[in-house]
């Protein structure tokens, strides 16, 4: 089965300023709804692979994100203290080899 992935599903986000949002959030909901949709960190997207909805972002602001089909998503992107850095209505992904 081919998993759906960002063109890079290694994502790093950045705050305004250009630096990495080191201990932002990330929510994930289906394109166009406020409806929560799981992705996953492993392209297999295997029961026990989720990710947490937020996805925390580590130190240097990454995380893997893999959605669960190729229909786009609405992300929004937080800082550290919960304020919106910007929100992306239908961010698409594309298919990646498993």
């Amino acid at each position: 089965m081919a998993a759906t992935g960002f063109l890079n599903p290694h994502q790093q986000f950045f705050d305004d300023d250009g630096d990495p949002l080191a201990g932002g959030f990330i929510y994930t909901y289906t394109a166009g709804t406020s409806t929560p949709v799981a992705t996953y960190f492993a392209s297999d997207l295997l029961p026990g692979s989720e990710n947490t909805n937020p996805i925390e972002l580590d130190s240097a602001g990454r995380c893997i994100i893999y959605p669960p089909t190729p229909a786009g998503l609405k992300i929004i992107v937080k800082d550290a203290n919960l304020l919106t850095v910007y929100t992306q209505d239908n961010a698409s992904p594309a298919a990646v080899a498993s």
